[in-house]
């Protein structure tokens, strides 16, 4: 790249850094990894599930109860849930499906929601909704609630001739978040632990939906004003991505190697041979062993050689994953941004176990029958 063109890359970047979040504590959240986020049935199925009265939640008519008063304001005496069910895609005479639709006093007033995520509104949707009730003789004392990732506004062909105060506007952002808080509160309270984590996953899903930084990624890279401005860039991103990764995979790994442990050398290998082998590893100038990354990084010995297991002298072994002093779980090389911690980040983690591995590599010649384990 030219001159001109690093100067950009480096202003680029500099644009680009603030808006990245910092990488929080690795967490497993089984919502995310289904996507629930950007999915309206899984995620219409977990909010009836909660609100259901008669939920696997255990928390009773608590999470409808405090829907109904909190996020839209209405007085509902005790009685009311006396009968209250959930109908989740609730069935209109239009051949169209309510989301979900909670109802009262024995079915005599409904409070049905209709969730949208990414979708986009259809022609007459919730003045159709609104007055197939009205039809059928329940009452709506919220009108019919339109839930958004922001609370916005639904569009007017969707509207048709309903007025304002048959709307409410709901965001997950803001309400549902704040429904939430108060199951997780109240299943705290009754010790109802797996009910309060389902709830904080669900907030967490909320946060990663509503979550405007993506946007304003894309608008740093897209300019409205010009948005080939870092075209150039990013095709020399996107066509020398192999080489950079290599080049992060090595500077990474010259980090957390180093200090190397006593007699112990690595050599960097440009992957003619075989692209998996990032580094030779060598002892008293010998190559001993090889450093590969294909999901995770490893250490595998020379064909001469064996690992001997630290428990049996009868276990010999060929390779071995190589860990960060903080952690036992094999890091992901090939995709840094699975679980690998930025280089700043790193302080004295470096990988521990290279050591201990080098010490218990000995000549194959020195077991009665050679070591059968191969590289899983």
């Amino acid at each position: 790249m030219a001159q001109r063109d690093l100067t950009h890359l480096s202003a680029f970047l500099d644009q680009l850094r603030p808006l990245i979040p910092e990488p929080a504590a690795a967490q497993f959240n089984l919502l995310n990894i289904l996507q629930v986020s950007s999915r309206e049935v899984p995620i219409c199925r977990l909010l009836a599930a909660l609100m259901e009265p008669n939920g696997a939640h255990g928390l009773g008519v608590f999470p409808m109860q405090q829907f109904l008063t909190d996020i839209l304001g209405q007085s509902c005496p005790p009685e009311d849930f006396d009968y209250a069910y959930l109908e989740l895609e609730d069935h209109t005479d239009a051949n169209r499906r309510v989301d979900i639709a909670l109802y009262t006093r024995g079915g005599k007033q409904v409070f049905p929601i209709e969730v949208k995520i990414w979708a986009e509104d259809q022609d007459q949707q919730l003045c159709d909704y609104y007055h197939y009730y009205e039809h059928l003789g329940h009452a709506l004392p919220a009108g019919i609630c339109y839930l958004t990732p922001y609370g916005t506004c639904p569009s007017q062909k969707s509207i048709g001739d309903l007025r304002p105060d048959q709307i409410r506007q709901i965001s997950f952002q803001r309400d549902i978040t704040r429904w939430l808080n108060a199951i997780i509160q109240k299943a705290d309270e009754q010790q109802n632990f797996r009910t309060a984590d389902t709830a904080r996953q669900f907030q967490e899903v909320i946060r990663s939906m509503t979550d405007t930084n993506t946007e304003r990624i894309t608008d740093t890279l897209f300019p409205e004003s010009n948005p080939m401005e870092n075209i150039s860039i990013l095709n020399y991103l996107y066509q020398n991505r192999d080489s950079i990764l290599r080049s992060f995979q090595l500077r990474y790994l010259q980090m957390a190697l180093y200090p190397l442990p006593e007699g112990i050398e690595v050599r960097v290998l440009n992957g003619a041979e075989d692209p998996n082998r990032i580094m030779d590893v060598l002892r008293d100038g010998e190559i001993i062993a090889g450093i590969y990354i294909e999901t995770n990084l490893y250490l595998q010995v020379e064909d001469s050689y064996a690992i001997l297991d630290a428990d049996s002298s009868n276990n010999p072994s060929r390779w071995r994953y190589l860990y960060r002093r903080s952690s036992q779980s094999p890091i992901c090389l090939k995709r840094p941004w699975a679980n690998t911690p930025p280089l700043s980040d790193q302080g004295d983690d470096r990988i521990c176990n290279l050591k201990a591995l080098c010490d218990a590599i000995v000549p194959i010649e020195l077991f009665c029958s050679p070591a059968a384990n191969d590289k899983q």
